[in-house]
């Protein structure tokens, strides 16, 4: 991935404004682009997402696959 779309991706990401999420919450997706919400859970195994949260980021990943 190219600096320019990580820098975009961690944009996107704050965008969103979960506070449930920090900044090295989002490093982490970013560095493993997980798929489905079952990889994105495992990722982030101390904070608890909602469905509707999970799909948000997930749509954002899916721009950058």
């Amino acid at each position: 991935m190219k600096d320019k779309e990580v820098i975009k991706i961690k944009e996107e990401l704050e965008k969103l404004e979960i506070i449930k999420i920090k900044s090295k919450d989002i490093n982490k997706i970013i560095d493993i682009l997980p798929e489905d919400a079952f990889d994105l859970n495992k990722i982030l195994v101390d904070v608890s997402l909602n469905e509707d949260e999970t799909n948000k980021i997930l749509e954002v990943i899916k721009k950058y696959r």
